[in-house]
């Protein structure tokens, strides 16, 4: 998304194992950039970031929720990178 640079490539992975490989990258110094969606499924006046926040259902008379995969919703650009991040430690107890 800017000229001349390069293009997003998304990684779609389980959030298990997310956590595995941010968790040994910080472990081992490195901090870990990454980007998210956070604007179609953030309730802001309640601080909650959920993909069941809203009720697409009530509305639209379909659950988008469960008939798009993560996958899908970045396949089709139901869902893009908004905002990005930087996890820089980490606490295992």
């Amino acid at each position: 998304n800017v000229v001349g640079g390069r293009p997003v490539l998304y990684n779609n992975q389980s959030v298990e194992l997310l956590l595995a490989v941010v968790t040994k990258s910080l472990k081992a110094g490195e901090a870990v950039w990454f980007g998210c969606e956070v604007s179609k499924r953030f309730a802001s006046k309640q601080g909650i970031e959920d993909v069941d926040v809203h009720d697409f259902k009530l509305v639209f008379d379909i659950d988008i929720q469960t008939t798009f995969s993560k996958a899908d919703r970045l396949i089709y650009g139901e869902s893009a990178m908004t905002h990005a991040m930087v996890f820089t430690a980490v606490s295992v107890d």
